[in-house]
């Protein structure tokens, strides 16, 4: 008898079988399969000579996208301003902030408040340009800007 789990020792529980996901024969069939079916699969096959577990690791990974937003922004000398990168796909690994295509430092006036999110306190003329998101992993690369 051969059964399907998701995770890993000691917290398994049976991969939910549907149209997308079935056990055939000694394979386990994922259709379509997208990021959410990523994880650690492991197969339990038990006969009257005793048992036999193997355990897999899947990933899946999906193109990645990024956009900056707001699109476009008027600050006032001496106002905050917000950008927000949107990252899409999978997985991704880094989220990294260009001006002007240079790494974008924190300092007095520039917070990384998050990694898809940067403030700049008191926005003085200097502050002017693209800004640009960078999303990342090991097989894909994506920008979104803001000009």
């Amino acid at each position: 008898m051969k059964k399907w789990f998701l995770g890993s020792p000691p917290q398994l529980s049976p991969v939910p079988e549907d149209e997308r996901r079935y056990p055939l024969g000694p394979l386990l069939v994922i259709l379509r399969a997208r990021p959410a079916d990523s994880g650690r699969y492991l197969c339990s096959a038990t006969n009257s000579g005793g048992g036999e577990r193997v355990e897999v690791s899947l990933m899946v990974s999906a193109p990645l996208s990024a956009r900056v937003s707001p699109a476009r922004q008027a600050a006032a000398v001496g106002r905050a301003a917000e950008f927000t990168c949107t990252a899409s796909g999978h997985p991704v690994n880094v989220i990294t902030w260009a001006k002007d295509g240079q790494p974008l430092r924190e300092g007095p006036r520039i917070h990384i408040v998050s990694r898809g999110r940067i403030r700049l306190e008191s926005v003085q003329r200097e502050d002017e340009g693209i800004y640009q998101c960078f999303v990342k992993n090991e097989h894909d690369m994506a920008q979104g800007s803001y000009l």
